[in-house]
C-alpha cells in the first residue's frame, strides 16, 4: 500500500480463515457489504424490468398504432434521461461528499431517490410522471454510485487499524461476486414473477397481476433497496475514525519495518 512504500517489510501470509473471521466479526463490514448488496439488487431489477414496463404500462404505448415502435422510442428516451444525471454526477459527487461527509451525502441522496419513487407512483401509467420520478431517483443515487467504494475503503482501513492486517482480497472477492452474481438473480426475479402472474407477450394488454408485478420490479424494488440502504448506513460512523485509523496503520507498519531491520 501507499503507506508501506519505501519501508522494508517481510511479506506475511495471513490465512483466509483469519480474514473471514476479522471481516465477519466487524459491524461496519456487514453494513457496507449489505448496503452494496441491496443497492445493486434494486438497480439491477429496475434495469432488467425497464423494457417490460415501457412496453406494457404506458397508456401512450398501448393506444399507439405501433406499440412496439412507440415503446422502443420511449425506452430510449427514458434510458437517456435516466442516465444523464449519472454522467454529470461525477463532477458533483466528491465535492458533495467532502462537504457533507461520505455517509451523509449517500443517505441524503437516497432520501431524494425515495421522493422520486413516490412521484413515479403517482402516475404509473403516465410517461411524464414516471420519467420525472426516474430522473429524481437518478439524481439521488449519484453519491452512492461514486462514493460507495470509498466507504468500502474506509471500512478496510478500520479493519487494518484494528487487526494489524488488510483484508482487501476477501472483501473485494465478496464485492465482485455481488456485482456479477446479482445480474442473473435479477433476471430470474423479474422473469419468475411475470411468469407466475400470467404474463403473455401475445396479449394486447397484460393481466392486472402482471401489471402489479411490473410496478413492483420497476418502481418499487429499488425504493425498498433505498430504504434498506438508509437503515444500514444510518449508524455507519466509520469516517470519524479515519484520522485515528491512518495514524495507527502508519505506526504499526513502522514498527513492523523496524523489527524486520533488526
Amino acid at each position: 500500500t501507499e503507506e508501506t512504500m519505501g519501508l522494508p517489510q517481510a511479506a506475511e501470509v495471513i490465512p483466509m480463515k483469519t480474514h473471514v473471521s476479522a471481516c465477519t466479526h466487524d459491524k461496519y463490514w456487514w453494513m457496507v457489504i449489505l448496503f452494496v448488496l441491496f443497492f445493486q439488487m434494486g438497480q439491477l431489477v429496475k434495469n432488467t424490468s425497464m423494457s417490460f414496463y415501457v412496453r406494457w404500462m404506458f397508456d401512450s404505448v398501448l393506444t399507439a398504432a405501433d406499440p412496439e415502435s412507440a415503446s422502443g422510442a420511449l425506452m430510449s428516451t427514458l434510458g437517456l434521461i435516466g442516465g444523464l444525471p449519472s454522467a454529470v454526477g461525477m463532477v458533483i459527487a466528491w465535492p458533495l461528499a467532502n462537504k457533507l461527509g461520505k455517509k451523509r451525502a449517500i443517505v441524503i441522496g437516497l432520501f431524494f431517490s425515495v421522493l422520486g419513487g413516490i412521484v413515479a407512483f403517482l402516475g404509473v401509467h403516465s410517461f411524464k410522471m414516471v420519467c420525472t420520478g426516474v430522473v429524481l431517483k437518478a439524481v439521488g443515487i449519484i453519491p452512492a454510485q461514486y462514493v460507495m467504494l470509498a466507504v468500502v475503503s474506509d471500512v478496510l482501513d478500520h479493519l487494518e487499524a484494528k487487526n494489524g492486517f488488510r483484508s482487501d482480497g476477501f472483501t473485494m472477492s465478496i464485492y465482485g461476486s455481488i456485482m456479477v452474481g446479482l445480474l442473473g438473480l435479477a433476471v430470474g426475479i423479474v422473469s419468475g414473477l411475470l411468469g407466475a402472474t400470467g404474463y403473455d407477450a401475445t396479449l394486447t394488454r397484460q393481466p392486472g397481476a402482471a401489471e402489479n408485478v411490473l410496478i413492483f420490479v420497476y418502481l418499487g424494488m429499488d425504493m425498498l433497496s433505498f430504504v434498506a440502504s438508509i437503515i444500514l448506513l444510518w449508524r455507519m460512523d466509520v469516517e470519524k475514525y479515519a484520522a485515528e485509523d491512518q495514524q495507527k496503520i502508519k505506526e504499526n507498519q513502522e514498527k513492523a519495518a523496524a523489527a524486520n531491520e533488526q
